[in-house]
């Protein structure tokens, strides 16, 4: 894992708010810190995924397959998780980020939605 140097009390206060805001969206409450890319053994950009499917959640009728497939083309899919559990161990905001990413697969990278 990388160096990380804490967060600030002002930095937990940010993050506290967005988190906030988040939860009463029903979105997953992630930054898009990246501390949970950097230590992935698989390059999984964590923050980009869950961002789709925070889309996936806000907008009806969307298919959010071709955003998923732009933003995981440099990286590994939801579906590469080791399940190291080194991206929960960064994560300053404890998500559960492997169960999350299992869900991102399998909104993702299934058949349900062709």
């Amino acid at each position: 894992m990388g160096d990380f140097k804490p967060l600030t009390e002002k930095e937990r206060a940010a993050i506290d708010r967005v988190r906030t805001v988040l939860k009463t969206q029903d979105a997953i409450p992630c930054t898009g810190c990246r501390y949970c890319v950097d230590g992935c053994p698989a390059h999984i950009p964590i923050p980009q995924i869950f961002a789709c499917c925070n889309e996936q959640k806000r907008r009806e009728n969307w298919d959010g397959r071709a955003y998923y497939t732009r933003c995981t083309v440099e990286g590994g899919k939801a579906s590469d998780c080791l399940n190291c559990g080194a991206c929960e161990a960064a994560c300053p905001q404890r998500l559960e980020v492997r169960s999350l990413l299992a869900q991102a697969a399998q909104t993702f990278e299934t058949e349900q939605h062709a």
